[in-house]
């Protein structure tokens, strides 16, 4: 019964709206979208009918971007997803949550701490690796951001980036992949957890 009067009331609200003329020019572009997608952050796996239901355009919704989780170890427990992912059209992206434990101020990967600046590139190395590992598991990765919500302190796995922070470590990351021949992986920055920004 709530429904249905939320509903007439939503009705209501358009039916006395004035009316308007809109007009829609294909040609005037002022914002392209690369696709849309999810995330698999802490799923190990997904049957073949859910991928299908994902990432299929012709037998699902047509999902055109995956984003997965890097472990503080530099690996992932998504892998079967992101091949899934990768063979029904979707383009990959990585983001770590954070560092190891030693290469961090608070030594902890869990509640928030900073990327020790004398481990910029051993943490670049790490981040380039996986993604040579990704490519060669099947999973060109199209982009690698440098940190999940780098402003939010969390009692799970998390590290905090200031710009400056960022501004100092990417150019790290960015040598590494060129290092390995990944170019024209891309690299994301900053996944801020209020969008404040």
């Amino acid at each position: 019964m709530r429904r249905m009067a939320l509903g007439f009331a939503i009705l209501c609200t358009f039916a006395f709206a004035a009316p308007a003329q809109i007009t829609v020019n294909w040609a005037d572009v002022h914002q392209r979208i690369d696709g849309f997608g999810a995330s698999s952050a802490w799923r190990t796996s997904i049957t073949t009918a859910q991928a299908d239901m994902f990432f299929s355009a012709t037998n699902g919704i047509g999902l055109s971007f995956l984003r997965n989780h890097i472990a503080p170890d530099g690996t992932t427990t998504e892998l079967s997803i992101m091949q899934q992912a990768v063979a029904r059209g979707a383009q990959v992206w990585s983001a770590p949550w954070s560092p190891p434990a030693a290469w961090k101020d608070n030594n902890n990967v869990n509640s928030g701490g900073h990327l020790l600046a004398s481990h910029y590139q051993d943490y670049a190395n790490q981040l380039a690796a996986y993604a040579v590992s990704m490519q060669s598991s099947g999973v060109p990765l199209y982009a690698m951001s440098i940190q999940n919500e780098p402003d939010y302190t969390a009692s799970y796995e998390s590290c905090l980036y200031t710009s400056q922070e960022m501004h100092d470590f990417i150019p790290y990351l960015r040598a590494a992949l060129n290092a390995q021949g990944l170019t024209s992986t891309k690299i994301l920055a900053g996944e801020q957890s209020p969008w404040s920004f």
